[in-house]
């Protein structure tokens, strides 16, 4: 449950992080926004919603707190997805130059 509470708080973190950062459009934050209203109203603290409220629901729901430090992990979702994504690309460009060089021997 540990990993599970993990991937959660990086999760509520990312949304939270999105709602306050200023990059997304209006249009984009208030979809983001809206999502998380439909989140909340399924939720246990049924409250007239905010960004703020839909977060705490997510909180609720997973039994996490972006207080609690101890289920931060040491990259956020951005920086794990990115790093994935090299090592599949890379992994991909590998396997792309093993495969000429096959076809070349042929």
């Amino acid at each position: 449950m540990t990993d599970t509470k993990r991937l959660a708080f990086s999760i509520i973190q990312f949304l939270h992080d999105q709602l306050q950062s200023g990059y997304l459009s209006s249009d984009a934050q208030e979809s983001l926004e809206g999502s998380l209203k439909l989140l909340c109203n399924s939720c246990s603290l049924m409250t007239s919603c905010c960004s703020v409220v839909a977060v705490q629901c997510l909180e609720t729901a997973f039994e996490v707190s972006t207080d609690d430090q101890s289920l931060a992990v040491p990259m956020t979702l951005p920086e794990i997805f990115a790093s994935a994504t090299a090592k599949v690309t890379t992994s991909c460009s590998s396997m792309t130059v093993v495969k000429r060089r096959n076809q070349s021997r042929s």
